[in-house]
């Protein structure tokens, strides 16, 4: 699973979702893409916001994920 799909899931756009967050467009375009990681208590803040568990956070930024896709 993958932040950008349980954010479409959700009916979240990436500019509400990086308002929630007070973080830029960008940091959640590149968290989406691969480009970058949130550190651990912005992906905190994303279960929150996504109303999901950190474990699925931290999954959806793992390597291990990034290889099944």
């Amino acid at each position: 699973m993958t932040l950008k799909y349980i954010r479409t899931l959700k009916a979240i756009k990436q500019e509400y979702l990086a308002e929630m967050l007070k973080v830029s467009q960008a940091s959640v375009s590149r968290w989406e893409t691969g480009k970058a990681v949130p550190n651990l208590l912005t992906m905190q803040r994303l279960a929150e916001v996504l109303e999901v568990d950190l474990q699925t956070i931290v999954d959806c930024f793992s390597k291990n994920n990034k290889e099944e896709e």
